[in-house]
């Protein structure tokens, strides 16, 4: 039971091109973990050609045209007993799809301000810079994870290759079983409902459920004229609220360029 609380609630997220893992590296040099989870973004299937299907296939595919990203994210965590809000965090990620490099910035809260974490997908590195000690540790994308408590990425690792955490990985679309085709992805989609979004522009409010987050349900908010995601949430196998990811200000294809994301604060120096 425990390690199965401890599962759910290592929140599945995932937030368009973006496995946005993130940890604060502290005075003493310790990480501790905070995570932006992955938003699970399903790819569409035959089984799925209804219209909340063929939305999640819209999304999907208005991401795979990024060649590079950026976009506010705001996290919001939730106690699913109380459903009152334990936890807020808010990041400004950009991201290149190849060669694959995430960059995310801390801005709120306070204690967090100014950590900068980088993720280098074809040299399987990752940078946790602390403004306070303008230390940089450096360790494999794999270590990162696990130390930060999070699944490992796929394709990362010895032997990955360039480009081997591609934009299907950073996804987190998980191969459907005995499927034909690769990146194919076991799931349901409801629409729920149509609602106003802040821009006014129409969007369709979608339950999705699949083997990528198998306790529970994801609510996906899609607008309908282009395909965007702009809120996910995450529910348990209770239906209780766990987690709100909210993207503002997305921006795709503005041609940044890989190494302006990995590019070090000035000052910064590299411990480990």
């Amino acid at each position: 039971m425990k390690a199965r609380n401890a599962g759910r609630r290592r929140f599945i997220m995932t937030i368009l091109v973006l496995l946005v893992a993130v940890g604060v590296v502290t005075g003493g040099r310790a990480v501790v973990p905070f995570t932006i989870p992955v938003i699970p973004v399903a790819r569409a299937t035959p089984a799925s050609s209804d219209a909340a299907g063929k939305l999640v296939e819209k999304a999907v595919a208005f991401l795979e045209e990024a060649r590079d990203a950026s976009v506010t994210v705001t996290v919001v965590q939730f106690d699913p007993k109380s459903g009152r809000e334990v936890g807020r965090m808010k990041s400004q990620v950009q991201v290149t799809a190849k060669p694959p490099v995430v960059r995310v910035l801390f801005l709120e809260p306070a204690a967090l301000e100014g950590q900068l974490v980088i993720l280098d997908g074809e040299k399987d590195r990752a940078y946790l810079y602390s403004p306070v000690t303008e230390e940089v540790v450096v360790q494999s994308v794999a270590m990162a994870a696990r130390q930060l408590g999070l699944p490992a990425m796929p394709g990362t690792g010895a032997g990955s290759g360039a480009g081997g955490f591609g934009v299907e990985g950073l996804l987190g679309i998980v191969p459907k079983e005995g499927a034909g085709k690769p990146g194919e992805l076991a799931y349901t989609a409801r629409l729920v409902r149509y609602e106003k979004w802040r821009s006014a522009e129409s969007a369709a409010v979608v339950d999705v459920f699949s083997t990528a987050f198998p306790l529970g349900k994801q609510r996906l908010w899609i607008l309908q004229e282009s395909g965007q995601v702009v809120q996910v949430e995450t529910y348990d196998e209770q239906d209780r609220l766990m987690v709100r990811v909210v993207l503002d200000s997305f921006q795709k294809n503005l041609g940044l360029r890989a190494e302006q994301l990995l590019q070090l604060p000035k000052g910064a120096r590299i411990v480990q």
